[in-house]
């Protein structure tokens, strides 16, 4: 029976070193410790401690490792009849998929958990699981579903007097409702989410709460309360690790409740300050988006070449290959700059013709929104046509405009040659008059 135990650890320990194997230039992700604990301990209950202890340090650096270890949790949970670790480990799993965006796999692992919570009566853990659920069917888009999931871990949150959980179910209802456009309700879940949290540490869901404020009142126009509500987002922010985060945000923000108000001046100063902010985060799709707010303002003012360089920055720091918002976007307003371009030439011509490729290509990419391919490339053929359109407009206008210059250029030479010819015969006639004097004399 030893014998096998110790077969048992060493091909665990065999299995665990390949998913120790680190990538080239990669830390080790395992801590020592835990190794030799494992290869020295033959106590199950321990080993299960230790098998926890590694899915938690691997889940964000090694999700895979992590998902093995959770499953060799389950399964040493279930041997040993730990209902706890069994259900832990399933958890485990859930947001190792949330993290890693495989949202099908992570909302089946947290309705597993929620029912075997339910048959334990684990109120508390029911409503982690409920919120959970709630998160991810918000990530797939659908919010009306999502609200059922927040507002009864919400409920349930209250009737433990968990009013730190209330507060944080309160804002996600608050996000969903501002998806679904129904911004009234969005205001007063979001103010519920402050009280909730007055008493409360929590300084980093005030300041978002603060923020998503900001965004309700701009989505109903009312600015300068818009812009009061970003400006404190900014200022709840403070101290906070990802202060320069949220701070770039807000001056983001602000800048674009500025372009609505048409106060291009102060539009310009925060979004070149967002700009300083996020180069220096150095996050590429953070900085893309205010980029794009630049060359939007600069094609506003009309500086299509401003406008170029902003967004021909972000098609240079983008990755060409993976779907992203704010790739299509640049691709559709750089073609917009190209075209309002006074010189337009063959090259520019040739660009916009590739980015809108690159435009089609994009919502080829976003099927799974409904999109038919036959839309794809009618938009595709449209945007081509109206390029060719422009160019073949653009050529006309020059073609007619030469014929014209030619036309004018005729007429001043033939007149010039008239009147030279009319000179010459007067000349002629007088020459002639005069040695006719002459020859009379």
């Amino acid at each position: 029976m030893k014998f096998m135990e110790s077969t048992k650890t060493i091909v665990a320990l065999l299995t665990f070193s390949a998913f120790l194997s680190p990538l080239k230039g990669q830390e080790q992700y395992m801590p020592d410790s835990l190794i030799m604990e494992m290869k020295r301990t033959y106590n199950k209950e321990r080993r299960l401690e230790i098998l926890w202890e590694i899915v938690k340090e691997t889940h964000e650096s090694n999700p895979d490792t992590a998902i093995y270890y959770a499953n060799e949790q389950q399964k040493l949970a279930k041997v040993l009849g730990n209902e706890e670790k069994f259900v832990k480990a399933i958890w485990a799993r859930g947001i190792i998929h949330k993290l890693n965006g495989n949202l099908k796999e992570a909302v089946n692992c947290f309705f597993e958990s929620l029912d075997l919570y339910r048959k334990m009566n684990r109120t508390e853990k029911i409503a982690i699981a409920l919120y959970n659920i709630g998160q991810v069917i918000m990530e797939g888009k659908n919010f009306s579903n999502a609200l059922l999931y927040f507002k009864e871990a919400s409920n349930l949150n209250n009737e433990r007097k968990d009013y730190q959980r209330v507060a944080k179910a309160q804002y996600e209802i608050a996000r969903c409702y501002l998806e679904m456009a129904n911004y009234n309700k969005s205001l007063f879940h979001l103010n519920q989410c402050l009280k909730m949290n007055k008493s409360s540490e929590n300084q980093g869901l005030t300041s978002k709460a603060h923020n998503y404020l900001g965004i309700n009142y701009y989505k109903l126009k009312e600015y300068d309360k818009a812009i009061m509500e970003y400006s404190k987002a900014r200022r709840y922010a403070i101290g906070l690790a990802d202060y320069d985060k949220k701070s770039a945000i807000a001056y983001n923000n602000i800048g674009e409740v500025y372009v609505e108000k048409k106060d291009y001046q102060k539009a310009w100063s925060n979004f070149n300050k967002a700009l300083a902010l996020k180069r220096k985060l150095g996050d590429q799709e953070l900085l893309a988006g205010t980029l794009i707010n630049l060359g939007k303002l600069a094609l506003l003012e009309n500086r299509p070449s401003e406008a170029i360089s902003y967004l021909e920055e972000i098609i240079s720091i983008l990755d060409k290959d993976r779907l992203s918002d704010h790739l299509k976007e640049a691709s559709i307003l750089l073609s917009d700059a190209y075209k309002s371009k006074q010189d337009l030439t063959t090259k520019d011509l040739q660009k916009i013709m590739l980015l809108n490729k690159r435009y089609a290509r994009h919502i080829h990419d976003l099927k799974q929104t409904g999109i038919q391919e036959s839309m794809i490339s009618t938009i595709s053929k449209n945007e081509l046509e109206n390029v060719a359109l422009h160019f073949k407009e653009k050529t006309k206008k020059t073609y007619y405009f030469t014929l014209w210059i030619i036309g004018l250029l005729i007429i001043i030479i033939v007149t010039f040659l008239v009147l030279l010819r009319y000179k010459e015969r007067k000349f002629k006639s007088f020459i002639q008059q005069m040695w006719k004097d002459i020859k009379d004399i």
